[in-house]
Parts: structure tokens; sequence; C-alpha cells
């Protein structure tokens, strides 16, 4: 498993440093989902734009799938507030997170994960080495994720105005750099709720997930062997073990 795990955050890793982050919704683009990897890297190139996590999350899926994995996109937080979306890969019997928009795994199984969450006993991530990505921006991003400056672009952007920097994306840096007013209410209600104040607390409120079979946000649905409405499930006692031992 140890292997296989450190493959695919491998596979992780080479992609980060490709994803193409747009700094601002104008320059986001569409990734189809029938395209190839190879499809993607050439959209990313000759469209000059990027994506979000939603984005990133898919890049990794489709390199899993390409490579004969059962992977999914796991969709998380308060639609219309905080959302983040990552990827979950199938390792023997179990899922794992890989995270490819700001590099980082668990290196347990994801459901093991979540109950170590509601007990307030978060495992470590595995934070990647690489920590600097491109980002598609206008000048440096008033949010901080932007640093020197320094342009890496390959190319020109045909947008004018807009240049890809490299920019520091990571786990580590989350807090410190993303002063997004969504993230800390966030944080804020899942503290209040019982849980850890943390980004991995998020993880218990799913909204959707979209597999080989395409997206799902109905628990009784039965598309992707019905995975949604397990983790569901699985959210709802964990959160509610954790009210109950919050209050008292």
């Amino acid at each position: 498993m140890r292997e296989a795990f450190a493959r695919c955050g491998a596979l992780r890793e080479a992609l980060f440093v490709r994803i193409i982050v747009a700094n601002t919704a104008d320059v986001l683009i569409e990734l189809p989902w029938n395209g190839s990897l190879e499809d993607i890297f050439r959209i990313f190139e000759a469209e000059e734009g990027g994506v979000w996590c939603g984005g990133a999350a898919f890049v990794l899926f489709k390199d899993f799938i390409e490579r004969g994995l059962d992977a999914c996109i796991y969709f998380y937080g308060f639609p219309g507030g905080f959302t983040h979306a990552t990827t979950l890969v199938r390792i023997r019997d179990d899922l794992y997170l890989h995270d490819v928009y700001l590099n980082f795994a668990y290196g347990e199984p994801f459901l093991d994960l979540l109950r170590r969450v509601a007990e307030g006993r978060t495992p470590a991530p595995v934070i990647g080495t690489s920590r600097r990505r491109p980002v598609l921006a206008q000048a440096r991003d008033e949010m901080g994720w932007i640093s020197e400056g320094t342009g890496i672009s390959p190319w020109r952007p045909a947008r004018p105005g807009f240049r890809i920097y490299s920019a520091e994306m990571s786990l580590p840096t989350l807090h410190e750099k993303y002063r997004e007013p969504d993230l800390g209410e966030a944080l804020d209600r899942v503290e209040a709720e019982g849980l850890p104040r943390d980004l991995a607390s998020l993880l218990l409120y799913p909204f959707g997930l979209t597999g080989r079979d395409g997206w799902v946000d109905d628990p009784a649905s039965d598309l992707n062997g019905g995975l949604y409405g397990r983790i569901v499930a699985a959210c709802a006692g964990l959160r509610a073990q954790a009210l109950r031992r919050a209050a008292g």
C-alpha cells in the first residue's frame, strides 16, 4: 500500500507544478469530461486560462483514471460560502485523499480520516515537496498568493494585462495567505459544532461527488456504486457524535 500511495503522490506532485490556476473567474477555462489528460494540457496552452480547486481535482482524477485507478472528485464545505474539491483514489480496498490544488495527502483510509477528524485527532497530512505553482493573474494578488511577481510564463498570455506568475499555494500557508472571509466563517461554524477549527473538519460536510458515472449530489443515488450516500451517512453520524461530545 505504501508504494502505491507514494506513486499516487508522485503523480500529484508532477501535476501540481503544471496545472495553471486562475486568479479570477474571467480567466477560468472549462475542461472536457471526455478529453484525455493530453487534451487538457493542450487546452491550458491554447486558451491560456486556468482552473480553481474543482478543475485541479478533475485533472488528477483524469490522470488516475487513465492509469486504470478507481478515483472520484469529492466536493465539500458550505455552498454559498467556502467550498473545496479534492480527489479520492482507491488503493486496494480503501480510498485515500490526494489534494493537487494545495499539494498534500493523508496517508490513511478516507473513512478512518473522517473518524479521526470528528474525534479531534486529525492526523498530520503528508505535505508535498513543491509549494510554488503557475497562476494566471493581472498583478500581485491582493490575497497574497503571488509573492515576488516573477513571471514564469513559457508563452505570453493572449489576454491583455495578464501574465503567469509563480505563486506559493500550499496547505501550510493556507490560513496565512488566503484571507477570504468565507474560510473564517466556515471554520467558525465547524468549531461551533464541536469540531477542530481546521480545514480538515470541512471534509465532514460533503455536497457532491463526481466519479466515472458523473456528478451525484443525491445520497440515495446508485451512481458511482452508491459511494456518495455511504460517505454522507458516515459524515452525518460523525458530526452528531462530535456535537454530543461538545455538549458534554
